[in-house]
């Protein structure tokens, strides 16, 4: 019996080992429910399910903000994706291109790793819209943009812009 397993056994769950297997049923449940509302509803069922992720985004956004007493600069946009990303285990940097321009990386992201293993990237309905809207609800002045879409071969590269 391997040591991990012992633990385990015995209700000693890491927090890593909790989160890999939380994190992959949820990714499951998620794919699923894009899949289905896709195949009987078409594009109004992908829409209702982006609608659901944007309502989370903010909630989440709105919570994040008050426990963390965040403001609403481009800065504390960014500390709020920085403390999404490692909740959800995505690796990323940031590069400050101007004051009113920061650009995320993520080398490694598990949900977009996952998306990659079913052959089909769901970014566009099940992350982009969840994190737009956290943005939106730390700091209404702060756009997302996407430098690079996310594809089967890399993940994504966003922006967050102040609006003019």
């Amino acid at each position: 019996m391997s040591v991990k397993r012992f633990f385990a056994k015995h209700g000693f769950i890491t927090n890593g080992m909790r989160v890999n297997l939380i994190g992959e049923k949820f990714y499951t449940l998620m794919v699923g429910i894009a899949d289905l509302l896709k195949e009987n509803f078409g594009e109004k069922g992908e829409q209702l399910l982006i609608d659901l992720l944007r309502k989370f985004g903010e909630e989440d956004g709105k919570r994040l903000k008050e426990e963390l007493k965040l403001g609403n600069d481009i800065n504390d946009a960014a500390d709020a994706w920085i403390i999404m990303g490692n909740i959800f285990k995505v690796k990323m940097f940031t590069r400050k291109t101007s004051d009113k321009e920061i650009e995320f990386y993520h080398p490694n992201c598990p949900m977009w790793n996952f998306f990659k293993s079913k052959g089909k990237i769901y970014c566009e309905t099940l992350c982009l819209p969840y994190v737009e809207s956290v943005v939106k609800a730390i700091a209404p002045n702060i756009d997302m943009e996407i430098v690079h879409p996310p594809t089967i071969e890399r993940t994504c590269v966003k922006k967050l812009v102040v609006k003019s």
